[in-house]
């Protein structure tokens, strides 16, 4: 809710619209973000996880939308006006933005931050990571980047990020090395962000598994 009002750029609201997602339980809501005159970024909620999300809408934002039960897609309006006027988008079809070019929709998710004080037994501790057991079903190459910081008002530092390639099983006579993220990093609070952005990009997480261990003590930089 904070965020929502606090980036909204209120003088724009009456342009503020929403609509479902059947397919995926969603329900998306549009609005103009900090001092844009147009949607161009979107708060989701999931009924069915019970969660929420956020994020940037391409090519300036939309300037309305609605889900087309005939399609069972929603399909929404460009505000960009070009030779033939707007461009009317259907979204939740493929994994492209397709227009005069095919480019790649960019998507990521982070994971929730871990750390010893939020334990049953809570040690002001730094934890050691030091592998990471990727398991996706996907098609085309994931990074993924390591992300930590010293306390909740610390900044976040970010580990060089890892490519997870498509591949699962590696070719015969070639060992499992590459399997396995070898990470090696030492934080007291983190998380870890899975990012796409290749043409026909896509993914869905298995039970990704992470070697942690307790590290010495406190981390105070």
């Amino acid at each position: 809710m904070n965020f929502f009002f606090d980036n909204l750029n209120f003088a724009q609201r009456q342009k503020v619209f929403a609509y479902k997602v059947p397919r995926f339980g969603e329900i998306w809501w549009f609005f103009p973000y900090g001092d844009s005159t147009e949607c161009n970024h979107a708060v989701i909620l999931n009924v069915r996880e019970q969660c929420w999300y956020d994020t940037p809408i391409p090519n300036l934002g939309r300037s309305d939308g609605v889900y087309a039960k005939v399609y069972f897609k929603p399909f929404l309006t460009g505000v960009k006006l070009g030779g033939a006027g707007y461009t009317l988008w259907q979204h939740e079809t493929g994994m492209d933005e397709v227009g005069a070019t095919t480019e790649p929709i960019p998507s990521h998710f982070e994971t929730a931050e871990v750390s010893l004080i939020s334990t049953e037994k809570p040690e002001n501790a730094t934890l050691s990571v030091t592998e990471i057991e990727p398991d996706f079903i996907q098609s085309g190459d994931l990074t993924m980047t390591v992300r930590g910081r010293a306390n909740a008002r610390a900044a976040v530092q970010d580990d060089d990020p890892i490519t997870v390639t498509e591949q699962q099983e590696p070719p015969a006579g070639v060992n499992a090395q590459n399997q396995t993220a070898r990470v090696k990093t030492t934080k007291r609070i983190i998380s870890v962000k899975f990012e796409s952005n290749t043409p026909g990009g896509d993914y869905q997480m298995g039970k990704v598994l992470a070697h942690v261990d307790k590290a010495g003590g406190r981390n105070t930089q």
